[in-house]
């Protein structure tokens, strides 16, 4: 496997992020908030991932608007560039808290964003659940 260099200026390590990836074609140009509690490089990976494998069947769900728009690029022979920001930082949600600042900061720079027509997130986004408290439910077997 080769070794893609870091696109944050060494900061891939960082870990409870919400990132901003600038998409450009020409002059067409997109954004993208994301965010992980992971470290970004794993999520960084998985972007990467979806835009060398096209989404087909089971893995299609694993596929973002921005891969979505880096094959729609593809399949009509632009060169892109991708460059990626850290926007803020947080913490995922622990038990005994009321909400998770992660997934409301992501929320937050979506809706800063709502605006601009060239932003990738779906509005869909603001109604999404935060996913990070299940981890932390009992589940009777």
């Amino acid at each position: 496997r080769r070794s893609t260099p870091c696109p944050l200026q060494g900061r891939c390590q960082a870990s409870g992020v919400v990132y901003l990836a600038t998409l450009r074609a020409g002059k067409e140009e997109f954004s993208y908030v994301g965010m992980t509690e992971r470290i970004f490089k794993k999520r960084f990976y998985e972007h990467t991932s979806t835009f060398n494998h096209r989404g087909n069947g089971d893995n299609s769900e694993r596929h973002t608007s921005l891969s979505k728009k880096v094959w729609e690029f593809k399949d009509r022979k632009l060169n892109y560039t991708l460059t990626w920001k850290i926007l803020r930082r947080g913490s995922s949600y622990r038990p005994g808290q009321k909400s998770c600042d992660l997934c409301l900061s992501e929320k937050l720079e979506i809706l800063k964003r709502s605006s601009d027509h060239r932003l990738l997130n779906a509005r869909s986004e603001l109604l999404r659940k935060c996913n990070h408290r299940w981890k932390h439910l009992v589940v009777p077997k």
